[in-house]
């Protein structure tokens, strides 16, 4: 099971948000799209594999306050106004998964928003009991945000 997170965020990202996001991490990574599109990839290239480093689903609009507090329950603190963009990512664990990780987080504070890593305590058993949300700008943060 791949490490799941949200962005929370005022505005719609696009495809020249998540290339921006993933130039600051690491300027050797490519791009692809699977579904018709409907999932963004962001992956190593140039040897034998081209792993995924990261999957980005194409954003929703939220516009429940109580159907995002039930899906992310850290998210009641983050202070998130409705209606919001939620869009899903995937990263695999490890260090595979570690720059899309820092992907999210970057694309996150570009655009406004606030990131969830939803799961556990990393052991990818995810009851969302272990959500833990960033905040604005905190793409290099290690820790969650304060109650």
């Amino acid at each position: 099971m791949p490490r799941e997170l949200v962005i929370l965020s005022p505005t719609r990202p696009d495809l020249v948000a998540l290339i921006t996001a993933g130039s600051v991490v690491d300027d050797q990574l490519g791009m692809r799209t699977m579904f018709d599109g409907g999932v963004w990839q962001v992956c190593r290239v140039g040897d034998e594999r081209d792993d995924a480093v990261l999957s980005v689903s194409q954003p929703l609009v939220a516009t429940s306050r109580g159907e995002i507090d039930r899906l992310v329950p850290c998210a009641a603190r983050l202070e998130v106004a409705v209606p919001v963009w939620w869009i899903e990512a995937s990263a695999p664990w490890g260090e595979l998964g570690a720059p899309g990780v820092r992907i999210v987080h970057e694309l996150a504070a570009l655009l406004g928003g606030r990131c969830v890593e939803r799961g556990g305590d990393g052991d990818g058993e995810g009851d969302g009991r272990g959500d833990r949300g960033y905040g604005r700008g905190d793409a290099g943060r290690d820790g969650p945000i304060g109650e």
